[in-house]
């Protein structure tokens, strides 16, 4: 078809039937397989997230700052909407007649609800930066939690939830939502015939898209970058803090064992969420800066590419799920978090020692003024206040 298309120009009465890429029967299948693979279990961890929370009333007890919650919050409902959108708008919705689907029935308004939720997970991208910048501020900066929530959390979740939705409505007013043919069975901003710019034939829609597909790449590196940043100047704050606790340490309680663990904690857990941003998002890229449709080795390329990405853009939810619980569990299945005859023990000088890390990337100092300081498990008894940083455990997450 696609060599018709070049000879006469002819297009058939369905522009959704041409393709400059060829996937078997077989291949066709295995896509639609894949496609429901991970979008139930992004669906499923965030739900539980949101039980838990529920259940453990962490925005009652105090026992993990409202902030950090409500990100938590709003970055799980965005997930869960996408998720569920994903598997409702699936295959089945791209337009009638495109070779992308085994059962394509839909039309172009499926289309568009397809490509919607499948723009939504951009919102997540935000919220995984806000993450990071979060707990810069709180950590690094000292930055009070009533400051965070009154001018800067506003910004955060109006941000992760604009974005998406406005670029969304964009993409679908300048008829730039059709299906993809890297990524078979999802809608986004692409042109049809598919490569149609490339192959020099008239495209019957789409042909605008590389205005969003720039700003789209713009907007993945801006919070990679974001990120990396962010968990850089945590980690070196953490080391900084460390480093003071283990020369203002007279008892030689903070031990070479215990030197330096919340230093190694904080980089383990911001590698964490670097990777799993990376992981759900580098499919993208492979497939934005594929081969042309047209090219020899089209085929091979984006059955592996477009499989990745089906099967790993979804998986944020779940990611998140895994790290928040991770850190967060004994808050979670603690019954009354606000017991500190069961968080904590007493050592022999009647300073509180806490049993763990509840936030494995976030440290807690104490008040300051009274000389003692907490950091990861361990309390020092500083006895000079010799210019450590504090910040409240109110103020952490």
């Amino acid at each position: 078809m696609d060599a018709s298309i070049r000879e006469n120009g002819d297009v058939p009465d369905n522009i959704y039937e041409t393709s400059f890429v060829h996937f078997t029967p077989s291949q066709i299948k295995f896509f639609g397989v894949v496609y429901y693979l991970t979008p139930p279990l992004s669906l499923l961890s965030s739900i539980t997230v949101l039980y838990l929370i529920v259940k453990s009333k962490l925005w009652r007890t105090g026992n993990l700052n409202p902030t950090f919650l409500r990100l938590t919050i709003g970055f799980s409902i965005m997930d869960a909407l996408q998720s569920l959108g994903t598997l409702v708008f699936g295959p089945w919705s791209i337009p009638a007649g495109s070779p992308f689907s085994s059962n394509a029935i839909g039309n172009v308004t499926t289309c568009n609800l397809n490509g919607f939720f499948t723009q939504l997970a951009s919102g997540l991208w935000f919220y995984s930066a806000f993450f990071a910048v979060y707990h810069m501020l709180v950590v690094r900066y000292q930055w009070k939690s009533a400051t965070i929530s009154k001018y800067i959390e506003p910004f955060f979740h109006s941000i992760a939830w604009l974005y998406p939705i406005l670029q969304a409505s964009i993409i679908m007013a300048f008829d730039l939502m059709n299906p993809v043919a890297g990524a078979p069975g999802t809608c986004w901003a692409t042109q049809v015939p598919d490569g149609c710019v490339v192959e020099d034939v008239e495209c019957q829609r789409g042909s605008d898209k590389y205005g969003i597909i720039i700003a789209t790449i713009a907007s993945i590196l801006i919070i990679m970058v974001v990120m990396i940043v962010s968990s850089i100047l945590l980690y070196l704050r953490v080391r900084h803090i460390e480093q003071k606790i283990a020369r203002f340490d007279p008892s030689g309680s903070f031990s070479s064992s215990s030197r330096m663990k919340t230093t190694r904690q904080t980089g383990r857990q911001a590698i964490r969420y670097i990777l799993s941003f990376l992981a759900c998002n580098l499919a993208t890229c492979t497939i934005v800066f594929g081969p042309e449709y047209s090219s020899p080795n089209a085929n091979v390329y984006y059955t592996v590419t477009g499989g990745s990405f089906l099967v790993l853009f979804p998986l944020q939810g779940l990611l998140h799920a895994c790290i928040f619980i991770r850190t967060n569990q004994r808050r979670l299945w603690k019954n009354n978090g606000n017991d500190s005859s069961k968080s904590g023990r007493t050592s022999s000088n009647g300073t509180t020692r806490s049993s763990g890390p509840d936030m494995d990337a976030t440290p807690t100092t104490g008040d300051g003024g009274g000389g003692i300081v907490t950091l990861g498990t361990s309390n020092v008894i500083d006895g000079t206040n010799d210019g450590i940083d504090s910040t409240t455990a109110n103020d952490m997450p």
